[in-house]
Order: C-alpha cells, then sequence, then structure tokens
C-alpha cells in the first residue's frame, strides 16, 4: 500500500505559524517598549519643574495690551481705537497727533504690530496707501494691515 504525503499543503501550514509568530513577537516588542517609553522620564522631564497656571502676581507687566487701530469705514472716515479699547472719530491730518497721544509703549524686540490699520477690501488702494504713511509718521515702527469685510 502506497502512502500519499502531501508536502504542500504541511509548508503552507507552517509558513502561516511562523508568521503569526512573527506578528505576535512584533506586538510583545512594541507593546513593552512603548509602555517603558510612556512611565519613563527622560533626562530633560526630570530636570523640569511644575510651574502652574501663571498668577496676577506673576504677571509684571499686567496683561497684554492690545494694539492700536486705525479702522477706514469709508473713504475720508476714519476711526482710532486705542489700547483701551476706546473708539474716535479722527480725520486724515489729525491720525498722527491721535496715535502719539495713546499710551501704549513699543517695547525692543516685539513681534506684534503695534498699530493695525483695519480695511474694508473694497477700500480705494491710493486711500489706504495715505493711511499707512500717515501711520508711518507716528512714533510706533511696528505696523499691521488687515483687509476684512466688515459692513459699513
Amino acid at each position: 500500500m502506497r502512502i500519499k504525503i502531501n508536502r504542500k499543503r504541511i509548508s503552507v501550514v507552517s509558513s502561516l505559524f511562523s508568521i503569526t509568530d512573527i506578528v505576535m513577537n512584533m506586538f510583545i516588542f512594541f507593546f513593552i517598549t512603548f509602555n517603558l517609553a510612556a512611565t519613563s522620564k527622560s533626562k530633560q522631564e526630570k530636570h523640569m519643574r511644575d510651574i502652574g497656571i501663571p498668577h496676577k502676581s506673576l504677571i509684571k507687566n499686567g496683561p497684554p495690551k492690545r494694539p492700536l487701530e486705525v479702522i477706514i469705514r469709508r473713504e475720508g472716515a476714519l476711526q482710532f481705537r486705542d489700547s483701551s479699547g476706546a473708539l474716535h472719530e479722527v480725520t486724515l491730518e489729525g491720525l498722527v497727533s491721535e496715535i502719539n497721544k495713546a499710551d501704549f509703549v513699543e517695547e525692543p524686540g516685539q513681534k506684534t504690530p503695534s498699530v493695525i490699520v483695519v480695511t474694508n477690501r473694497n477700500t480705494a488702494y491710493g486711500y489706504v496707501v495715505k493711511i499707512l504713511d500717515a501711520v508711518k509718521k507716528s512714533k510706533y515702527k511696528k505696523i499691521g494691515l488687515t483687509a476684512s469685510d466688515f459692513k459699513e
């Protein structure tokens, strides 16, 4: 009597066992690695202190002041918002003196603009340039420009 041996079937089943073994070993390796990484502190974390949330007593200069704003409503109508949030109607001629009267302090190394010119996207470009030239004549050197779609 002759016995037939089916070697193909045995090799396929053994290759599935080896792939399953490799996948399980990788799973165990990553599981252990990530657990160790999550629980151990790095050298930098060991030297760090918990500083908590800043309190009013820790802030030296008080809360940050909002920048000055020159708002162009329509050609000829200008508004000036100081750092306290008060809104004043100004003319182009009086804009520089009104900006210079503001109590906003421009600090050295400051990255945010001190004066922001806010205009509607439909305002004439030449008029916006006149306003920017007037703002450049003030004591503030950091100037920003914002174009928005606010309604008149």
